[in-house]
């Protein structure tokens, strides 16, 4: 496999960008989520109008889903609280996976979408010609 080739398939990758469909920072205390435009985390239309809220406190966070979700292969978790640095911390529900990542002393939740539309197109990448 060649370059060109080995790119393209990371990129549509599980780790790969092109999965990836929303940053979302997270503010101290309350943070509703959901599809609404009225969350403060405001997740693609396939999630339900008011998903659930994350509410961060110092380190730790504590998420309440309206929908069971898995959370470290642990299926059907509708509430939980960790630490904001524990390690890993992947949730999931349908074709979605999410988790929380830190830049800089900030929060944020990374949403992927393994679903998502443009993994399902052809890719099309410009190289510059190697001499």
């Amino acid at each position: 496999m060649d370059f060109r080739q080995s790119r393209v398939k990371f990129l549509k990758s599980g780790k790969g960008y092109l999965n990836l469909v929303g940053l979302y920072w997270l503010k101290e205390g309350e943070n509703s989520i959901g599809s609404g435009s009225d969350n403060d985390l405001i997740f693609p239309q396939e999630f339900p109008e008011n998903f659930g809220v994350a509410i961060k406190s110092g380190e730790s966070i504590k998420f309440d889903y309206s929908q069971p979700v898995t959370h470290n292969d642990q299926e059907d978790r509708s509430s939980l609280t960790f630490l904001l640095d524990e390690r890993p911390n992947l949730f999931s529900w349908k074709s979605f996976q999410w988790f929380i990542l830190e830049s800089g002393g900030n929060y944020a939740v990374r949403l992927r979408n393994f679903e998502n539309p443009v993994l399902k197109k052809p890719l099309n990448l410009n190289f510059y010609p190697v001499y």
